[in-house]
């Protein structure tokens, strides 16, 4: 009997098993669909994978940055050494973590232990690179993301190291960041519109860090933010807008606080003791570059 009878035309599509009629999804249809599916998800693969390879080899020279440029040293010549004993190491000695694995974390020359910092920064480095590349469009985005992701991690362990923000980073921010803003889509509209955004975004960002410095001066009788700080912000500002300026405050409270609060349970942290702003209003600044959108729908933009 025909399993349909009594249907009418709204009678749903029922899968036929064989023998029992052909299915509204021929084979071959199914093996395209298939196809496209694997070629597509492969084709992502293998762009994150590269975009990772990137980000471990800056992650590399970031590295070489945090260390040489507060120390006002080149971050070109000379190639890289070992700290302790100044042994050259060779380019199949600085793969990015590949030869720190296959060195067994020592110094080919000395066998000193290397500061397993190296590896994790490189490691760090590719998964933010991957993930920018995951959430951005190709083009002027992908590449503004891929630099301010790389100058953000630099300025975050050198923070962290010397308590200091060098103003190659910062001022280097404010200046990248307006010349590039008409080719930044995060900033919305036209190129004349997204130039005058990245400006506001600069002022909104000094001047709020400037306000809480002098707060801080006036009634606590303390430094509340550096002048690392507030160049950072401004900088910060130019490319991510006013908007991302109130997330990477948010988002930096939020995480300084509860990093602080951390440290103090453990006995590794009093009352009044300095901790570096920077590492937090990066990390609010680099979130909101990647997920934009959801920030902005929370304030409300």
């Amino acid at each position: 009997a025909d399993r349909t009878a009594g249907c009418g035309p709204a009678c749903p599509v029922v899968w036929q098993g064989p023998g029992q009629g052909k299915s509204p999804w021929p084979a071959s249809m199914l093996i395209i669909a298939g196809g496209v599916l694997t070629d597509y998800l492969l084709g992502t693969f293998l762009w994150v994978v590269f975009w990772g390879v990137v980000g471990a080899n800056l992650g590399s020279f970031a590295n070489v940055c945090i260390y040489r440029v507060p120390r006002g040293k080149s971050v070109v010549l000379p190639r890289s050494r070992c700290p302790r004993c100044h042994g050259a190491i060779l380019w199949f000695q600085n793969i990015p973590i590949v030869s720190y694995a296959l060195l067994g974390g020592r110094c080919f020359h000395c066998q000193k232990p290397i500061p397993k910092r190296y590896p994790i920064i490189e490691f760090i480095m590719a998964v933010m690179i991957a993930l920018v590349f995951f959430r951005s469009a190709p083009g002027p985005s992908l590449v503004l993301g891929v630099f301010i992701t790389f100058v953000l991690v630099v300025i975050s362990f050198v923070d962290s190291d010397w308590k200091i923000i060098p103003d190659f980073f910062s001022m280097g921010l404010i200046g990248v960041g307006l010349v590039v803003s008409p080719l930044n889509s995060l900033l919305g509209g036209d190129g004349t519109a997204r130039v005058l955004s990245s400006m506001k975004g600069c002022l909104v960002g000094f001047g709020s860090a400037w306000l809480l410095a002098v707060a801080g001066r006036r009634f606590f009788r303390r430094e509340a933010l550096g002048g690392g700080d507030v160049k950072l912000l401004a900088g910060l500002g130019t490319f991510l807008g006013w908007p991302g300026v109130f997330t990477s405050w948010f988002l930096a409270s939020i995480l300084g606080t509860l990093f602080f609060v951390s440290l103090k349970v453990r006995g590794k942290m009093n009352w009044g003791a300095y901790l570096p702003f920077g590492p937090f209003l990066a990390a609010g600044a680099w979130a909101h570059w990647v997920w934009p959108t959801f920030f902005l729908r929370c304030w409300g933009f």
